[in-house]
């Protein structure tokens, strides 16, 4: 254990195994794999070879390439905040934007711990196990309910309307996932919580 954020071991999500070396690379991919718009995860793709600002070769190994469901590829880098500003790892992120082979990456970002919010996490979560439940009579009944009330809702007058209590919650989460409902502040998801529309 190197420090408290340690959490180095390997994590099986969606039939696929990860080797996590860090809580915020965890809550990251737990973000990354609610997204109803991410259809691959890359763990640790192959290294790309860039120049540095002294010209020496080097070579950079993203903790996730993924890719989203119009094609475009997103490559990530988690570090903690006080690492990334230590060793001026945005900076030399920047030189490797600039240099990855064409078709590897449409973009590069960092991630760190304050770029994960707790409320964001439980979310994650949330919607990630609610994805993994599927339930066509439960979505209809919350996209009829949808259809029906005016916005902002709550989450609890949603779940009434679709008179299905736990699997209309549960429903109303894989809405959220796939960006039909939008939470209008970034509070953890809850039946107090308030909704609008998105345009997923």
């Amino acid at each position: 254990m190197r420090s408290c954020a340690s959490c180095r071991g390997l994590v099986t999500l969606e039939g696929q195994k990860f080797a996590i070396e860090s809580l915020t690379e965890l809550r990251t991919l737990l973000q990354i794999l609610s997204r109803d718009d991410v259809v691959d995860v890359w763990e640790q793709p192959p290294a790309v070879s860039y120049r540095d600002s002294r010209g020496c070769i080097k070579s950079h190994t993203f903790d996730f390439l993924i890719t989203k469901r119009c094609g475009w590829k997103i490559a990530v880098a988690v570090k903690s905040s006080f690492r990334a500003k230590a060793g001026n790892f945005f900076e030399e992120l920047q030189e490797i934007a600039q240099q990855v082979p064409p078709g590897f990456a449409d973009e590069v970002v960092l991630v760190t711990e304050k770029d994960l919010s707790r409320s964001a996490t439980l979310n994650a979560g949330r919607c990630f196990q609610a994805k993994r439940m599927v339930d066509p009579l439960a979505d209809e009944a919350v996209a009829a309910a949808i259809s029906e009330v005016n916005f902002p809702t709550t989450i609890e007058n949603l779940v009434r309307k679709t008179g299905l209590l736990g699997r209309g919650y549960r429903a109303l989460l894989r809405a959220i996932a796939e960006g039909r409902l939008l939470l209008t502040e970034s509070v953890s998801v809850d039946y107090t919580s308030q909704v609008i529309l998105g345009d997923g």
